[in-house]
């Protein structure tokens, strides 16, 4: 199976975030195989403290451009 990269664009999305996290966590799909990363598309409330909060997340902040802006957004 082929490594995966899970981008995840939120944008004050405070009261879902864990949950979809978890629900990727979940996946039948080899846990060692895929990466989830988090763009928050300049949210204002908990979605970042939320996000960090939980191992093994990557999260990347951009000011507010979109989702699709979100989910091309490069990260080193």
């Amino acid at each position: 199976m082929p490594d995966v990269s899970v981008i995840v664009p939120v944008f004050n999305d405070a009261p879902f975030i864990e949950k979809c996290i978890q629900s990727l966590k979940d996946q039948t799909y080899p846990r060692d195989q895929y990466e989830i990363i988090v763009v928050d598309d300049g949210s204002t409330d908990d979605t970042a403290q939320i996000v960090k909060a939980i191992d093994g997340i990557s999260y990347v902040y951009q000011t507010n451009q979109g989702p699709s802006a979100a989910r091309n957004r490069w990260y080193p």
